[in-house]
């Protein structure tokens, strides 16, 4: 196993929600090899104008295979929500950054 060096992505629980910005707690990047007891680490995501918020929801099938995507507000998420979260640009070791999409999984 080798540390990864580009990460444009990172999934995590939110710890707050502010009107333009969502905390996660997330698994450190420096945890590479699997592990009973992680290090976790916050990462901060700044919403903008362009950031996609969608919920998937995986109970409800659609005709062509697809399941119904749902857009959100920022005042949908709340603590304790697991999401995933994107970035345009390399988060590795950014601690604060644009989000471009934040995903929300319902139903599985």
């Amino acid at each position: 196993f080798h540390p990864v060096t580009e990460i444009f992505g990172i999934a995590g629980k939110i710890e707050s929600v502010t009107k333009s910005e969502i905390t996660l707690a997330i698994v450190s990047p420096d945890e590479y090899k699997p592990t009973d007891n992680p290090k976790m680490e916050s990462r901060t995501a700044v919403i903008t104008d362009k950031t996609e918020i969608i919920m998937i929801d995986y109970s409800q099938m659609l005709p062509d295979g697809t399941f119904v995507k749902v857009p959100l507000k920022i005042r949908n998420l709340s603590k304790g929500m697991n999401v995933s979260i994107s970035a345009a640009e390399n988060i590795r070791n950014s601690q604060r950054f644009n989000a471009t999409q934040i995903l929300v999984v319902k139903g599985q």
